[in-house]
């Protein structure tokens, strides 16, 4: 979707419920394939109608509307329409059909139609969507259009800058980095040939100065760095400067996040409508769950006292929930800067600090899964030894308790002996 900003000016993500998977289902649309009804507005949910053009297999389009429950005769006329709108090339050879799905708003919630060419696919249904299922972002804003300007629409002049200027180089060295000769056409009446060993007949004396070789002058430097400088101007106005690009050696975090925060400030408009977008794909996202997911069995991570995770399934309907009583915000953001080898040095620094206390168990988790080799094995053993170590200690304490005790008095060794292998057998799952 970035790719497609970049490049086209536009991108778009179209949103659908999968009957078949029981899913939401997430297409890539080109931006040329979705029609504002106004198109000197560029906010989705203002629209009164959206159009989205789908070019799909004519085996898929008859599939879809035997499933809409359209007549057969009605499906043996959907035919392929050969149409050269969308960027295909005239010797495409896959029979494609055009699918024409329509979006309008009544009574607060989205409606749709969908037709081929020829055939009505579906007449007018209500999603019960109170938002238009797409999602739209432009990667430079236009005044009074829906598509925005690619990044690349102002390189293109410096692209073309460069290329002639290099292909000129080019030319100039081709025909100017050899020696030129210079010759007497009154003594050489049948013009200079340069053929190796081949005898050269002149006209006069052969002592006279009657050729010599001369050097051209030299392509000046300045075309070259003209040349480097307009890539590196372009480079560094779009964002790709040297820390982006990794070209730098940071000493410390504190000089990465700088690099990074100062790499990423020409791209700062774009780094916003990109977190609008998800913004939005979420919030879209939450609406074709309520009305599509209904009674669903969702899994939530619990952690017993001993800190292993657990999963937990419980019944959510999804549709019960009234999101207008919500107060709903999306943080969308740039996760921190993060590597192994930092995990691994921040886990020994808490370690030696005295942080994990005495227990290898947390740092073994605070360690990135690559580190350690088996690494679930060996929390699984150690937490075995903490709980054989556990009940040897609560053992310990009874028969301190036994041999302190007045009752205790008197009791045979044997009795003793008894005793504490009916604790023990007690003792698993129980606090004493």
């Amino acid at each position: 979707m970035l790719r497609n900003a970049a490049v086209d000016g536009d991108g778009c993500f179209f949103f659908y419920y999968d009957n078949d998977e029981e899913d939401i289902a997430i297409e890539l649309t080109d931006n040329t394939k979705v029609l504002f009804g106004n198109p000197h507005n560029d906010e989705v949910q203002t629209q009164d109608r959206i159009i989205v053009v789908q070019r799909l297999t004519l085996e898929k389009v008859k599939k879809m509307a035997k499933a809409y429950g359209v007549k057969k005769e009605d499906i043996d006329s959907i035919t392929p329409d050969r149409e050269r709108y969308y960027g295909e090339d005239e010797d495409f050879d896959d029979e494609l059909v055009t699918v024409l799905t329509r979006f309008w708003k009544e009574k607060g919630t989205v409606h749709f139609a969908k037709c081929t060419k020829k055939v009505m696919l579906k007449e007018d249904t209500d999603t019960e969507y109170r938002l238009y299922p797409i999602a739209w972002m432009q990667w430079e804003n236009v005044k009074s259009s829906y598509h925005g300007q690619s990044a690349i629409t102002g390189l293109i002049p410096n692209q073309i800058f460069v290329n002639k200027l290099l292909a000129m180089s080019m030319v100039h060295h081709k025909t100017m980095a050899f020696p030129k000769i210079v010759y007497d056409m009154t003594k050489f009446p049948n013009g200079w040939d340069n053929a190796v060993g081949q005898a050269i007949g002149v006209v006069g004396g052969v002592n006279d100065a009657v050729m010599q070789s001369t050097k051209p002058s030299d392509m000046s430097q300045q075309a070259l760095y003209l040349v480097d400088k307009t890539i590196d101007y372009s480079k560094e106005l779009m964002g790709a400067s040297d820390a982006a690009l990794g070209d730098i050696k940071p000493e410390n975090t504190s000089a990465i996040i700088a690099t990074q925060k100062a790499s990423a400030a020409p791209l700062e408009l774009q780094r916003q409508a990109y977190y609008q977008f998800w913004e939005d794909c979420v919030v879209i996202m939450l609406e074709i769950m309520r009305v599509n997911y209904g009674t669903r069995t969702v899994t939530y991570d619990v952690f017993d006292q001993l800190g292993e995770e657990d999963k937990q399934l419980v019944e959510f309907d999804f549709d019960a929930k009234d999101y207008d009583d919500l107060q709903l915000t999306v943080d969308i953001g740039a996760s921190a800067y993060w590597s192994e080898i930092a995990q691994a040095q921040t886990a020994d620094g808490m370690l030696v600090n005295g942080i994990f206390g005495e227990d290898p168990i947390m740092y073994l988790e605070a360690l990135p899964d690559h580190v350690v080799k088996n690494k679930s094995k060996l929390i699984s053993k150690l937490r075995a030894q903490q709980k054989m170590n556990m009940a040897m200690q609560q053992q310990m304490q009874m028969e301190q308790a036994m041999g302190t005790n007045p009752n205790y008095i008197g009791v045979t060794a044997e009795d003793r002996m008894n005793t504490k292998a009916e604790t023990v057998d007690r003792m698993d799952g129980e606090t004493l």
